[in-house]
């Protein structure tokens, strides 16, 4: 990482740049382009956080209630963990409900079980378009294929990829709309 860090600071111009400068696209498209990539990477980054955030806290709430000791920890564990692609916050909860049944908590076992399902789980489903499609000016419908295609193409780097590809696509469809108006136009 650290020579790759090296090597990418030293470059006067950015990866991107040279990119769009090498597309042989008129400056404004490359702008356009630029522009929503840079949006959708930063939308998508801040939307996976600020999930991880809550479902960090919905699971520390959840513990601290059942009475798990060292809640507030095993909160922290699950927002890390929300980052991981189909298993995220599961992984911190799931053996923690089956621990609780089997030292005979069974209703706290059951009760993490449900939170964990239908409170923890959900968030991520009806956050992430909401969050990541406002900041990425994309429809919910969008993020939410878009996520699910970069995951089962690109795996966890999917979860940036996909919309930002989604967002590409988008903005193409943008200017040529535009460019197809110009030349009805005359």
């Amino acid at each position: 990482m650290l020579y790759a860090m090296v090597f990418f600071l030293q470059q006067r111009a950015t990866v991107l740049a040279q990119l769009a400068r090498l597309s042989g696209l008129p400056p404004e498209t490359q702008r356009k382009l630029a522009d929503s990539i840079i949006s959708v990477s930063r939308a998508t980054i801040k939307g996976t956080l600020v999930i991880g955030i809550i479902q960090g806290a919905l699971g520390g709430i959840a513990f601290a209630f059942v009475g798990v000791e060292a809640a507030a920890f095993w909160g922290v564990v699950m927002a890390v963990a929300s980052v991981i692609p189909a298993i995220g916050p599961a992984i911190v909860w799931i053996p923690c409900a089956i621990y609780l049944a089997f030292t005979g908590e069974i209703a706290s076992g059951i009760g993490l079980a449900v939170w964990g399902v239908f409170v923890v789980g959900l968030a991520d489903n009806l956050l992430r378009p909401a969050l990541v499609g406002r900041d990425a000016q994309m429809s919910d419908l969008m993020v939410l294929v878009s996520t699910f295609g970069g995951l089962a193409m690109f795996g966890a780097a999917g979860l940036v990829i996909g919309p930002v590809i989604a967002g590409i696509f988008i903005t193409i469809l943008g200017v040529f709309d535009e460019t197809l108006e110009g030349f009805s136009a005359n």
